[in-house]
């Protein structure tokens, strides 16, 4: 937990109160930017994608440490931020050392999805700029593929979806479901064929991502196909656990897809390799720098 004279400003809209309150009660202010603010999809209008600039101007001078998500956004972040290297905390799942024998209800045991080829999306479905359109166009040519989307439903984005894949007409092969608890999704996915990331380039905060579901794939033991983009590209091509792709054409998703499962063996990786993944990414070793930091700030 952290310390009593710390003030934790959970994302930018708590980090004028968490000013406020460092400064009022003279306590250490710690801004945990979960995504590269400046350039969140959210913010892309014109008056609201100044929002978050002029925010962290007014606020940053007054922050003692930094946390954010991936090695290249703490690096746009300490160009702007002069209290110190941001202290980089990954959006990974938890990995324990023992799974569970049985899980209750995997994807794969679903009457509509067993025995068949299965691409496993994990998350929001959040428009266009998520890129799900893309990987619905590229069922068009893997006839033999189903797609299982495994996140919270939003009735608008999944209408917007839905209304994708009866253009293409695929509705038998694109399963909509509801989410389960975060500590349940790597077992929910095992078993699927190839999971898919097809994140659109729409500035830093995207092409910078090191999204949880990147990790719960790993972890599952599900070769992943990400979008060509600096960050998710190179972890991908660093551990060998899927292949990159153009994410902006649907028939190299496709291409992509099938490459992976044809050799999908080659994408697996080793116990060591595994190993020293959790290591570095999972929730655990998130957690440990977590309670460094707080233990810093605390003696200091």
């Amino acid at each position: 937990m952290p310390a009593p004279n710390v003030v934790h400003g959970h994302d930018i809209h708590c980090l004028p109160a968490a000013v406020y309150v460092g400064k009022r009660f003279d306590a250490t202010v710690i801004y945990d930017a979960h995504e590269y603010e400046p350039e969140r999809v959210s913010w892309k209008n014109p008056y609201g994608a100044k929002i978050p600039s002029l925010i962290e101007e007014e606020c940053l001078p007054h922050v003692d440490h930094m946390i954010t998500v991936s090695d290249e956004i703490a690096e746009l972040y300490d160009a702007r931020f002069k209290g110190g290297y941001p202290t980089i905390i990954y959006n990974a799942p938890s990995f324990p050392e023992k799974r569970p024998e049985v899980f209750p209800d995997p994807l794969m045991e679903r009457d509509e999805l067993r025995g068949e080829k299965v691409v496993v999306y994990t998350g929001a479905i959040g428009g266009p700029k998520r890129g799900l359109d893309k990987v619905v166009e590229a069922l068009a040519y893997m006839p033999e593929r189903h797609l299982a989307v495994l996140g919270p439903r939003n009735a608008g984005a999944d209408k917007w979806l839905m209304d994708v894949v009866r253009r293409v007409g695929v509705e038998r092969r694109v399963h909509l479901y509801q989410p389960v608890d975060a500590s349940e999704v790597v077992d929910a996915i095992s078993g699927c064929d190839v999971a898919v990331h097809p994140l659109q380039d729409d500035g830093a905060n995207h092409r910078f991502a090191m999204p949880n579901k990147l990790f719960e794939a790993v972890f599952a033991e599900v070769p992943i196909c990400v979008s060509d983009l600096p960050s998710m590209g190179s972890f991908v091509q660093r551990f060998n656990v899927g292949a990159v792709m153009d994410q902006t054409d649907a028939r190299s998703i496709a291409e992509t897809i099938e490459k992976v499962s044809a050799d999908r063996g080659r994408y697996l990786a080793s116990p060591e390799v595994r190993s020293s993944i959790c290591s570095e990414f999972s929730w655990d070793a998130q957690a440990q720098k977590l309670t460094n930091l707080y233990d810093c700030v605390a003696k200091s």
